[in-house]
């Protein structure tokens, strides 16, 4: 929902824009990185003009109301398609990845997320199909997760093993071994 309005002519902070919470927006304050409801009400001021922008939660405290901006500009899929639950200290480490859709741009985007305890990490991975773009977005979240000091740790595995089942990523070796044809591989007597 986006909403113009005039500033009010009268009005002491005539270049700061108004905010006014009402109980059922619930908005939290522009000096507090905690999150009280599910919308948030952000004012652009753009020349003597308001805009009003109800957008989606902010995701964690490391989630900029920008970035939440920018999704309502450019909305990608955020159904979560599959996601993976690893062990870290004990608890839960939930990575989600969204279901691969096509771009303005005609590149396919698949939008990724880390539920670290301290915060969601997320981005996309783009690739020509939805297939790519999915297998893109795990080599990302495993090379993120190989890079995380908790799993240099040994305190992030999957299944009680350090290996994570993802796929690797193009400069860690191969994504697979091809199977030899029937008969066997050539040798250099045939």
């Amino acid at each position: 929902m986006i909403v113009f309005m005039k500033s009010p002519p009268d009005s002491a902070a005539h270049d700061q824009p108004e905010l006014r919470s009402k109980p059922e927006n619930d908005c939290p304050d522009p000096d507090s990185q905690r999150r009280r409801s599910t919308t948030c009400i952000v004012a652009v001021r753009i020349s003597e003009v308001y805009i009003r922008a109800q957008l989606p939660p902010l995701a964690s405290a490391h989630d900029s109301a920008l970035a939440a901006f920018q999704r309502l500009r450019n909305p990608m899929n955020e159904t979560a398609f599959v996601e993976r639950c690893f062990d870290l200290n004990g608890g839960e480490l939930v990575v989600r990845f969204m279901t691969p859709a096509k771009a303005p741009g005609g590149e396919f985007q698949c939008r990724w997320s880390i539920g670290w305890p301290d915060g969601e990490v997320s981005h996309r991975a783009c690739g020509e199909d939805g297939i790519q773009a999915l297998t893109l977005a795990m080599q990302a979240v495993h090379d993120r997760l190989l890079d995380s000091e908790a799993y240099k740790a040994g305190r992030l595995t999957l299944w009680g093993q350090g290996d994570l089942d993802l796929p690797p990523s193009w400069t860690t070796g191969p994504l697979y071994q091809i199977p030899p044809p029937p008969g066997g591989w050539p040798t250099d007597n045939d």
